[in-house]
């Protein structure tokens, strides 16, 4: 592993921090100093167990460039461009950069605040998914983990991915947040690093055909769910419960944890929220089997805003109030004043009614005050 400030590429590049692994190859974050920008080292070891003879490295070096190769002819723009490549010290190192800038998944705060928002990118990541089957022929495992993914600002869903590689199981050991890297995983990417009384345990959730289902290798179920696990973490800002924790409240009776997550996170409509139970169903069987059938149930989402819902299980932040802006000033030009007139009488005043004890009165004294003529 290589430590901070190390020089790669006769000191073109320099190592500023390691983000975790991608099965066996170790992700940094580096500086090109030629070019001054911001990008992704993947270091893969030529060799794990052994030293290499000299045809055995040469025949690993052609099979690393070729992945190099096919990976850089898909043009899906979700795609991390992988844009170099060299050896040193009997590891291959390949150079991925981005026009964006881009973050882990786990870090950042809710990034999508529609249903229309979140099933472009539910079906965005499943694009990409499907460019990468397309150039590599055969079952090909595509991990998508915190490290992998990568999202922008905009909470844009990006992947790393180097190409074909060996079957090898994913070790979450050794990502710095070992919680929230399984939480992503399904139960069948986890399973062969469970203790033996773990899966003794477990096994009782799932019938002889389920079982044996699970102990199989992953296949695109089991990227629908990771999928699905990492736009449901950028689209409500909440880490979703793992899949073990998930069995283990199971087991002890209680439901699962996720369908009160999913019903309650952010206020999306219930047709988001059912997607999201399906994808990360526990049981492989129960997801959706392809990627079109995943996409029918998100199709013709409406562009409708989500409402937030605040308990003490969705602590998100809300979306952005709208600013009101500065008084329109008024222009002597354009604006000219306009003068009322005052409304004219619609009828005749009424005469002022005297009651007639004051008439009376007021006789009385007029015949007082008038002169006698004799």
């Amino acid at each position: 592993m290589l430590s901070s400030n190390t020089h790669l590429q006769q000191g073109r590049y320099r190592i500023i921090e390691r983000l975790g692994t991608i099965s066996d190859d170790i992700v940094y974050h580096a500086r090109d100093c030629l070019l001054d920008t911001i990008v992704f080292i993947i270091e893969t070891p030529l060799s794990l167990t052994r030293i290499l003879t000299a045809n055995e490295r040469d025949s690993r070096m052609r099979a690393l460039e070729q992945s190099f190769a096919l990976t850089a002819m898909i043009t899906n723009e979700r795609l991390i461009r992988n844009t170099d490549h060299f050896v040193e010290v009997d590891r291959f190192y390949v150079v991925a950069r981005s026009e964006h800038d881009l973050s882990s998944p786990l870090t950042v705060t809710r990034r999508l605040f529609l249903d229309s928002d979140v099933a472009a990118e539910i079906r965005g990541a499943f694009s990409l998914i499907k460019d990468i089957r397309s150039r590599f022929a055969g079952n090909i495992n595509i991990e998508i983990t915190p490290t992998s993914v990568r999202v922008s600002e905009k909470g844009t869903f990006n992947l790393l991915f180097l190409g074909r590689r060996e079957d090898r199981s994913a070790r979450m050991s050794d990502n710095a947040d070992i919680s929230a890297a399984m939480s992503c995983a399904p139960l069948e990417a986890i399973w062969p690093q469970l203790d033996s009384a773990s899966k003794k345990a477990i096994s009782n959730l799932f019938d002889d055909a389920a079982l044996d289902t699970l102990e199989s290798p992953c296949d695109v179920r089991s990227e629908i769910y990771s999928i699905a696990a990492m736009i449901y973490r950028v689209a409500t800002g909440q880490t979703p419960p793992s899949a073990l924790e998930r069995s283990i409240e199971m087991l002890d009776g209680r439901p699962d944890p996720l369908d009160r997550s999913a019903r309650v996170a952010a206020g999306y409509s219930d047709r988001l929220s059912d997607f999201f139970l399906r994808a990360l169903a526990i049981r492989r069987d129960d997801r959706f089997r392809t990627i079109e059938t995943a996409n029918a149930a998100i199709a013709g989402i409406e562009r409708e805003p989500a409402v937030a819902v605040a308990d003490d299980f969705d602590l998100l932040e809300l979306p952005p109030a709208i600013e009101v802006g500065a008084p329109r000033i008024p222009s002597r030009r354009t604006d000219r004043p306009v003068i009322e007139t005052a409304p004219k009488p619609t009828s005749a005043a009424s005469p002022v009614k005297v009651p007639a004890e004051r008439r009376e009165s007021v006789t009385a004294t007029a015949k007082a005050d008038t002169p006698t003529v004799v």
